[in-house]
């Protein structure tokens, strides 16, 4: 529970996102990873991308955040699981 200097609470909860994908022969593959709510994500994850510039030497250019610090990103958030992932066969 977060209580604002107003007096309000909120109560953060733990979401899952998952994604699914499938292929012409019925192969299905599902991954997922729990994380804190979108709000703390996108916060957390400014902070942790303007940490990592302040010390970038690498090449300039556009990246999105997970190009730039790595597949790996979304599992180093504060609160955050590790991927999880399934593979099917669709009859």
């Amino acid at each position: 529970m977060i209580y604002g200097a107003n007096g309000y609470s909120a109560q953060f909860a733990i979401e899952k996102a998952v994604e699914q994908g499938e292929n012409a022969s019925g192969k299905v593959v599902t991954a997922g990873i729990e994380v804190p709510d979108g709000y703390t994500v996108t916060m957390d994850g400014i902070i942790m991308t303007a940490d990592y510039c302040r010390g970038y030497q690498g090449e300039g250019g556009c990246y999105t955040p997970s190009q730039l610090m790595r597949h790996t990103l979304a599992e180093q958030l504060p609160d955050a699981g590790s991927f999880s992932s399934s593979i099917t066969q669709q009859s």
